[in-house]
């Protein structure tokens, strides 16, 4: 395993440098739950250690990609993309051997190769949901080095089948631990593989929330209650859709509430499209901003209509700054909210029970404010103010004891 240089004589004692290598499999060029794995990694460059990073879909324009490069954690692709396996496949006979594209066999024996040659103390293989990094976990495993896994969203309607289910249970058995955003993910993934994860625990991603403090409520001088929903545009995870059906009734059309869509992603302009179909003046798209105090400095509440999610990172951000958050029991979001006192919870991701729960928190609306300022004392005792690191802090730990096994000390 890797060391760093000597200790000149008289020096004061410092541990080993260790080298980390995290795996993101991520399907985007950057999403929010990559943000906890960057964090950390930049944390452990600070403290001296030597860190390596590869994720699918890399951007080099990207800012995120830029800041880690800039730190000095090389950030490389994790797989070659091959849209037409018919393509390649033709390419590879009539091209000379040396020119051939590799199989996906091959890549992984590329990857182990250099994991080996790195010296690697610990891979971190970081999944955007609970199966989608299995090929990472299993270059860990042939390679013989150390991995630990985190989870970041779990979906009651994504079902692994059998085989990968069986992919599933190595990797999470053979991990030297594993982590989840939520007990419920946590419990959801111990059930689709039918047996408990030795060694897990729950980990909690940073957030752009820079003050524990909360923000002034902004109360509306016109009347008009403004809402946020700040989320990637993917109705698949997110529910954009279900929104928009409820706020399609005449009830909703009639009162002085505005939803503001902050986001962008595959489905923005379907969604567009369906508002404009179903008459629905008072959403409004805004796209992607970083600047989320921005955002709660003008609006009153966050309604976020999630099928699926690990914990979201703009419920913390929201309770964070003193707003209501409106939202579905979707993945650990139930576990941060009290119902009718610090938010207001949908039973189930559908018009109705979105209904009933946004039907609950307009009659209460003259509260929002006080309820806003308990969401945030209520969620600071869950959430620690610097996640990256303490995860950087725990990796450290896993890294000194998974090499001094491996030596036999």
């Amino acid at each position: 395993m890797s060391t760093s240089a000597p200790t000149p004589p008289g020096s004061p004692t410092r541990e080993p440098q260790k080298t980390f290598y995290f795996f993101s499999s991520c399907p985007e060029p950057w999403g929010g739950s990559e943000e906890l794995w960057a964090g950390a990694a930049e944390e452990l460059q600070k403290r001296g250690h030597r860190v390596l990073a590869c994720k699918t879909y890399v951007s080099y324009d990207h800012f995120r990609i830029k800041q880690l490069e800039t730190a000095g954690i090389p950030v490389h692709e994790y797989f070659l993309k091959f849209r037409r396996p018919s393509i390649r496949r033709t390419l590879n006979r009539i091209l000379p051997n040396r020119y051939n594209f590799p199989t996906r066999n091959r890549l992984q024996e590329l990857w182990i190769r250099r994991i080996r040659e790195s010296k690697v103390d610990l891979v971190i293989v970081c999944q955007s949901a609970n199966h989608d990094g299995l090929a990472a976990a299993d270059i860990c495993i042939q390679a013989g080095v150390p991995y630990v896994v985190i989870v970041q969203k779990a979906s009651d309607h994504d079902w692994p089948g059998d085989a990968t289910r069986n992919l599933m249970r190595e990797a999470f058995t053979k991990a030297l631990k594993s982590y989840f955003v939520s007990e419920h993910n946590q419990q959801l993934t111990e059930n689709q593989i039918g047996c408990h994860i030795p060694n897990s625990s729950v980990v909690r991603n940073p957030f752009k929330i820079l003050s524990a403090d909360p923000l002034p409520y902004p109360v509306p001088a016109d009347g008009i209650y403004r809402l946020a929903c700040l989320a990637r545009m993917n109705v698949f995870d997110k529910g954009q859709d279900i929104l928009l059906n409820v706020l399609a009734s005449e009830k909703w059309k009639q009162r002085p509430l505005h939803v503001h869509f902050f986001g962008k992603g595959m489905h923005h302009e379907g969604l567009e499209g369906m508002a404009k179909h179903l008459g629905v003046a008072n959403a409004h798209f805004m796209g992607f901003t970083n600047y989320v105090t921005e955002v709660w400095k003008e609006h009153q509440a966050l309604v976020l209509p999630s099928r699926a999610e690990g914990l979201p990172l703009v419920l913390i951000e929201a309770m964070l700054s003193g707003r209501v958050p409106i939202i579905t029991d979707a993945g650990g979001s139930a576990e941060v909210v009290d119902d009718g006192v610090t938010g207001f919870l949908a039973e189930a991701a559908n018009m109705v029970s979105l209904d009933n729960a946004l039907e609950r928190a307009w009659a209460r609306r003259g509260e929002w404010g006080e309820m806003g300022k308990l969401a945030s004392q209520r969620v600071q005792q869950m959430v620690p103010l610097n996640p990256c690191s303490s995860f950087a802090t725990e990796l450290e730990s896993i890294a000194m004891h998974a090499t001094k096994h491996n030596s036999g000390s």
